[in-house]
């Protein structure tokens, strides 16, 4: 889990590796730790492949809710898989 983020940005963006029976859940929660609804990890698409640019995205869609400013923490789960780094970008909708 990681700290309290401050997102600017409507997508999550990550580079990762998953390896063959892997994934990546990444889930949405509060600074308490609570999952968003609609946004856990267990709500989350799972990743796979190997890329520097996959979009997150959750039976909700791909876009963030949006959380007025309040800080959010990303709670990630990996399978046999390599995260690199990950960014709040802005696409359009």
């Amino acid at each position: 889990m990681t700290r309290p983020l401050h997102v600017k940005g409507n997508q999550l963006v990550v580079n990762a590796k998953v390896l063959l029976d892997g994934y990546i859940r990444i889930g949405l929660v509060d600074e308490k730790g609570t999952p968003l609804p609609g946004y856990s990890s267990e709500d989350s698409l799972p990743l796979s492949g190997d890329s520097v640019s996959m979009r997150v995205g959750w039976s909700t869609g791909t876009a963030l809710p949006r959380w007025d400013g309040r800080p959010l923490r990303l709670l990630f789960k990996l399978r046999t898989a390599e995260l690199y780094a990950f960014q709040f970008t802005d696409t359009a909708n």
